[in-house]
């Protein structure tokens, strides 16, 4: 009876901690924060960037507010730029969240004028002609900051510019499957009503023939989309921005067999890759994913619980052997 004592303390013990050790590691939000960005104007748009000026995620104003959901282990955010047609673009420093934490920043955009009526005003103008309609326009000043924001309708985009004010010295154009382009501003409006023009061009992205390109339209800004090899290895990654990822690979290179698409607080979901569905040299593949709420265990966390039922099964068998031994003994 001792012995049958010793081995169901054993199995209390390694239940125990089998337990917690599972719990810690389902946790959810272990390596995932938020940053939430209460704005004043619904419909602005959200991009945060590491302290090399890449866009790492981007997100919408809605109802006031954007939550974004951030890696805490990746490349940190460092600054939130927020802008909206209409309205002077805020660029504001932003401390990178903890595991499990929210960093909540609030902005107030302030309107540009209307441009119907500038009688009386100290107001000068910048035309920016693009060759590419919706590509978004950001004027930056002497200092570096981006103060006026827009996007190309019909060729053009119209920005009122006060005076006086830290000039304006740099146009930025960019727009999905260009590449960015920028130029300087030479001539600064000085006088009411005066006009300047700046035109900019940009360059459709062009594929080399050895690329095969995946596009991946997820309803989750900021959802990560991996794309795994056949050898279950993490060949690619990318992030939802505005409901899709573009995503370039070598098709001479690693082949992939499977995209994966992960967010915090979302299920996640997976899509088999095969010949029927890849995308060949220099052409592309577009995989639509909806991602639902609920929790999502990683594949961590049920390898923990595959060993953990098996340490319950040997530890049921052992308790069983020794007591039927037990009384086997017993009886003699």
């Amino acid at each position: 009876m001792k012995s049958l004592k010793k081995i169901a303390s054993i199995f209390i013990v390694l239940l125990v901690m089998f337990v917690l050790s599972g719990a810690a590691l389902a946790a959810p939000g272990s390596d995932e924060g938020n940053i939430r960005v209460n704005c004043n104007v619904d419909g602005a748009i959200v991009q945060l960037l590491n302290s090399s000026g890449s866009v790492l995620y981007t997100a919408t104003i809605q109802n006031g507010y954007a939550v974004i959901p951030v890696y805490t282990t990746g490349t940190p955010v460092t600054e939130a730029v927020i802008s909206a047609d209409g309205y002077q673009t805020a660029v504001v420093s932003v401390n990178n969240p903890g595991p499990g934490q929210t960093t909540t920043i609030s902005v107030t955009l302030a309107p540009t004028d209307s441009g119907d009526d500038y009688d009386g005003e100290n107001i000068a103008f910048i035309e920016v002609d693009c060759n590419v309609n919706g590509a978004l326009v950001q004027l930056v000043n002497a200092n570096g900051m981006i103060v006026y924001t827009g996007s190309i309708q019909n060729g053009y985009a119209w920005f009122p510019i006060y005076i006086p004010a830290t000039p304006i010295t740099e146009v930025r154009a960019s727009a999905s499957g260009y590449y960015n382009n920028s130029t300087p501003v030479y001539t600064y409006p000085m006088d009411q009503g005066q006009v300047v023009t700046v035109n900019i061009t940009l360059t459709p992205v062009s594929q080399p023939s050895s690329t095969s390109t995946y596009i991946v339209n997820c309803n989750v800004d900021g959802a990560k989309v991996s794309l795994i090899d056949t050898n279950g290895q993490v060949a690619y990654t990318g992030y939802i921005t505005a409901g899709s990822v573009t995503i370039n690979t070598d098709s001479n290179g690693a082949t992939i067999g499977e995209i994966m698409v992960e967010a915090n607080g979302y299920q996640t979901q997976t899509i088999t890759i095969t010949s029927s569905n890849r995308p060949a040299a220099g052409s592309s593949a577009t995989f639509n994913v909806e991602l639902t709420t609920g929790s999502s265990m990683s594949s961590t966390t049920w390898i923990w619980i595959a060993l953990g039922i098996v340490v319950i099964i040997i530890a049921a068998a052992g308790v069983y052997y020794f007591y039927t031994t037990s009384k086997k003994s017993e009886n003699k």
